[in-house]
């Protein structure tokens, strides 16, 4: 029964999607985005929604709070895709009264392009 449910349950969204062509041919895409796509829309995704600014603001604090007393600082963004993070982090780091840590930043992201186009 579980196997019956699930297989109308698909086709039964497959059919609603289908009232919209544009996205339903990106769901069912087969073709690998480029670089330009991809980057495109993880900027619009950025835009429109508003807690991936929060987890972006969190994260920045919980780093600023772990470089208190350190002396060097390594971070190391997996799967690095928006700069904009790591812009607010070191405008929040300029305006610290106290001493800065050494800071090393490393960015990995499977695209070379990618990363050519972050520096």
């Amino acid at each position: 029964m579980q196997h019956i449910a699930t297989y109308f349950s698909g086709a039964f969204a497959v059919h609603l999607l289908r009232g919209w062509p544009g996205l339903h041919d990106a769901l069912n895409s087969t073709k690998i985005p480029s670089y330009s796509q991809e980057f495109l829309v993880q900027k619009l995704f950025s835009k429109l929604c508003p807690f991936l600014k929060l987890a972006y603001l969190i994260t920045n604090q919980a780093i600023e709070e772990a470089m208190e007393g350190e002396k060097m600082v390594h971070i190391i963004d997996l799967h690095s895709f928006e700069p904009a993070q790591w812009i607010n982090l070191l405008q929040a780091l300029s305006s610290w009264s106290r001493g800065l840590p050494h800071l090393k930043m490393t960015g990995i992201h499977e695209q070379k392009d990618f990363l050519e186009q972050m520096a």
